[in-house]
C-alpha cells in the first residue's frame, strides 16, 4: 500500500510541476509592437532582409557597382550575418532617375520585412525612393546622394527632406563651396558659365557653387541647363562663348558631359577655356572617350585619411573582385552598411528562440542620435536632417589621358581639410 502511495504521491507531484510550468509558460508574456510605426519580426529562421538601390546601369553604372561591392563587403566582414540571422540583398536599380528610383522603391515596400533601404547613389533617384520609404516606415542610407535638399543647406530642412533619411556622404554645399573657393582664389577667375541638367544634384552643386562664387566677388555670367538625352551641345556652347567666360563647371554626368568636352574646344574663343567637374565624371571610360579634348580638366572628389582600415577595405575589394574601385568614394557606402547594422543590433530586441523585433522608429531615432561613430571615412555624427559625414576633398587635374584614372588622382593639385 504504501509504494502504491508514494506512487500516487510521486505521479501527483509531476502532474503539479507539469502544471506550474504550464502555467508560468502561459504567464510569460508575449512581445507585444509598442513602436509608433511599427515593428519587423523575423522569425528564428528567417533572414534579416535588406534592400540596395544603385544606379546599376547606364553612365553612371560604374559608381553604383562599386558603391553595391562596398556594402557587400560589408556584410562579408560580418560572416553574413547580424544576431544569427542570415542578411539577404534585395538589390534594385535606380537608373539615376527619378522614374528608376520610384520603380526600385515600389518592389521593396512590397516586400514587408525589408529594414532598410542601402542607397541611392544618384540624387535624382533618392527623391521618389525617400518619399516611398518614408511613408513605408523604413530607414534609407546613402554613401553617395550629397544633394542638399535632401537633407538641409544653411539649417533649413532641404525641399526633398524626408524623416528617416541618411547619408554618409556629405553634402554637395561643401563640395559647390570649395570648387568655387578654388576657381576665385587659385585659379584666379572671375566669370564663369555653370551647366546642369536639371536633377537635384546637379542643380544643388551649380546654385551652391554659383552662390559661393558671387559672394567671393566673381560673376556666374550664365546657368545653363541640358536635359538627359541631349548629344548636340554645340548651341550651348557658343552660348557660353559668347558669355566671356573663363571657366565652365559642369557636375554633369556620362553620357551628356561627354559631349561637352568633346564639342567645346570646336567652338571659337573656347580653346583654352578652364573645365572643372565635380567627380560624376571622374572615370576611366570618360577619360577615354574624350581623350585629349579632356586635358587640363579639374575634378573634385573624395579624400580620406589613409589608414590601415582604408588601405584593408581597398585590398579586399581587389582581391574579391579582381580589379580596383573605379570610384573613389566607395568607402562611402561600406560606412552606411556597417552604421545601418551596428544600429540594428543596439535596438533590436532578441527572444530566447532567436526571434528579432526590429522598431522601425527606434530605428530611426538610433541613427539620428549617432555621435563620434568610427567609420571608415572618418568619424560620423548625424544631425536631425540625416548629414552624418565630413568632407575631405581633393581637387585633380586631367594632365595625361593615357595615364587612366590612376593619373588623375595622383595628380592631386589642392587639398581641403575640414578644421574639426
Amino acid at each position: 500500500m504504501r509504494t502504491i502511495l508514494n506512487k500516487l504521491r510521486n505521479c501527483l507531484s509531476f502532474i503539479g510541476i507539469v502544471f506550474f510550468t504550464m502555467t508560468c509558460q502561459e504567464t510569460v508574456p508575449s512581445f507585444t509592437c509598442a513602436d509608433i510605426i511599427g515593428c519587423v519580426d523575423i522569425a528564428v529562421d528567417e533572414p534579416v532582409s535588406l534592400a540596395v538601390v544603385q544606379a546599376l546601369s547606364g553612365g553612371p553604372e560604374p559608381i553604383g557597382r562599386a558603391h553595391s561591392r562596398a556594402i557587400e563587403l560589408a556584410i562579408d566582414s560580418r560572416g553574413g550575418q547580424i544576431m544569427g540571422h542570415r542578411i539577404v540583398l534585395q538589390v534594385e536599380d535606380g537608373k539615376c532617375s527619378p522614374e528608376g528610383g520610384a520603380e526600385a522603391a515600389g518592389k521593396v515596400v512590397m516586400r514587408s520585412k525589408v529594414v532598410a533601404i542601402l542607397g541611392t547613389t544618384c540624387s535624382a533617384s533618392a527623391v521618389t525612393v525617400t518619399k516611398i520609404m518614408s511613408k513605408a516606415g523604413l530607414v534609407m542610407i546613402s554613401g553617395a546622394n550629397t544633394a542638399h535638399s535632401l537633407t538641409s543647406a544653411g539649417g533649413q530642412k532641404g525641399a526633398n527632406w524626408q524623416p528617416g533619411y541618411f547619408r554618409t556622404k556629405y553634402s554637395d554645399a561643401q563640395r559647390g563651396r570649395i570648387a568655387a573657393m578654388y576657381a576665385f582664389q587659385e585659379l584666379g577667375v572671375t566669370r564663369v558659365a555653370t551647366i546642369n541638367d536639371g536633377d537635384p544634384y546637379t542643380l544643388g552643386l551649380t546654385n551652391t557653387f554659383g552662390d559661393t562664387f558671387t559672394t567671393l566677388g566673381g560673376k556666374i555670367v550664365l546657368d545653363a541647363a541640358v536635359n538627359k538625352g541631349d548629344t548636340n551641345m554645340r548651341p550651348l556652347m557658343s552660348a557660353v562663348a559668347s558669355s566671356g567666360s573663363e571657366l565652365l563647371f559642369l557636375p554633369l554626368f556620362r553620357p551628356e558631359g561627354d559631349y561637352v568636352v568633346q564639342q567645346i574646344k570646336e567652338i571659337s574663343g573656347l580653346e583654352n577655356i578652364i573645365l572643372m567637374n565635380s567627380a560624376s565624371l571622374l572615370l576611366d571610360t570618360f577619360i577615354k572617350n574624350v581623350g585629349s579634348s579632356g586635358v587640363g580638366m579639374y575634378f573634385i572628389e573624395s579624400h580620406f585619411p589613409q589608414s590601415a582600415r582604408i588601405e584593408q577595405l581597398n585590398a579586399n575589394f581587389e582581391a574579391k573582385y579582381g580589379a580596383p574601385a573605379e570610384n573613389k568614394s566607395y568607402p562611402y557606402s561600406y560606412d552606411a552598411a556597417n552604421l545601418l547594422l551596428d544600429t540594428i543590433e543596439a535596438i533590436a530586441i532578441r527572444e530566447n528562440n532567436g526571434t528579432l523585433h526590429i522598431g522601425r522608429q527606434a530605428l530611426r531615432d538610433a541613427l539620428y542620435a549617432t555621435s563620434g561613430y568610427e567609420g571608415i571615412t572618418g568619424k560620423l555624427s548625424c544631425d536631425k536632417f540625416g548629414d552624418c559625414g565630413i568632407a575631405f576633398l581633393d581637387i585633380m587635374r586631367l594632365d595625361d589621358p593615357a595615364a587612366g584614372i590612376s593619373g588623375v588622382k595622383a595628380n592631386v593639385i589642392y587639398t581641403y581639410r575640414p578644421e574639426k
